[in-house]
């Protein structure tokens, strides 16, 4: 994400990506003949003024951003500062 210049936040969470971000600087990949573009990414998301989202979408610019980290258990056992 760094090559991208992608904004990343620590917190309690750990680190995470700005999701309007992402959506703003992956808009230019978008093929001409494209109907969307989805960024599937497996960091931990973060929106201004949320703590967290799985995902998000901007209809206008037909563009989007979805994350699988809440679904990794190995994900959750950090945060909760455990392991098996």
């Amino acid at each position: 994400w760094s090559t991208l210049g992608i904004k990343m936040y620590e917190n309690s969470y750990g680190f995470q990506l700005d999701s309007s971000d992402i959506m703003e600087k992956t808009f230019y990949k978008m093929p001409d003949d494209a109907y969307t573009y989805m960024n599937i990414v497996k960091d931990d998301l973060s929106r201004k003024g949320f703590g967290y989202v799985i995902g998000v979408s901007n209809f206008k610019s037909r563009t989007g951003v979805f994350s699988t980290a809440r679904y990794d258990s190995e994900w959750r056992k950090r945060l909760e500062g455990y392991e098996d």
